[in-house]
């Protein structure tokens, strides 16, 4: 069977390859969703009259942030418990 893990590792050493795993990816998706809400902010910041379906650019930046700070939250913590 062809799978990511290994079937020939001692199930505590399998165990914490998976953990380790499942943590990288969720850092790498963490830092992922933070590049895509850091770019629309640059976007609003540096040519506001192109985004037709947001009035508001000030309230707009906001509200990406916001979601920057919760992805920002889960990077440190897993960091604090996981590293």
């Amino acid at each position: 069977m062809l799978g990511l893990f290994p079937t020939y590792l001692p199930y505590p050493i399998l165990r914490t390859v998976m953990k380790d795993t499942i943590i990288e990816a969720v850092q790498k998706y963490a830092e992922g969703m933070i590049a895509v809400h850091k770019t629309n902010v640059d976007v609003y910041l540096h040519n506001p009259a192109g985004i037709g379906e947001h009035s508001d650019v000030t309230e707009a930046v906001i509200e990406e942030m916001k979601k920057i700070a919760e992805y920002d939250d889960v990077l440190e913590v897993t960091k604090k418990y996981w590293s």
